[in-house]
């Protein structure tokens, strides 16, 4: 029931349609007070943080490389190439230190 008068999307919360229009104007009210940069959205401003504490809660368990977002730790696994790497690496390891008959 909610239209956005610059582009017509509709949206069923007015919280949202409000959201949405910060697209349309730039509003950009949250600010990291670490770096000055500016967000749309209180959340974004929020994953933001975590790159100035240096927290990265979000660990791959194939190769250990550690992520602040789960998004990104979502994306690296999207990369079959490097956890084969990985795998052939430690598989040639394994195979080194096996006693020789």
């Amino acid at each position: 029931p909610f239209e956005c008068p610059d582009c017509g999307k509709h949206f069923s919360q007015k919280s949202s349609l409000m959201y949405h229009q910060r697209s349309h104007t730039g509003e950009k009210p949250f600010e990291c007070l670490d770096c000055g940069k500016k967000f749309s959205l209180n959340s974004t401003l929020m994953k933001h943080q975590k790159t100035h504490t240096g927290e990265k809660p979000f660990e791959c368990a194939i190769c250990g490389k550690c992520f602040s977002l789960y998004s990104n730790l979502v994306k690296h696994q999207r990369l079959p190439p490097i956890h084969k790497r990985h795998e052939r690496r430690k598989e040639r390891k394994r195979s080194r230190q096996k006693p020789h008959q």
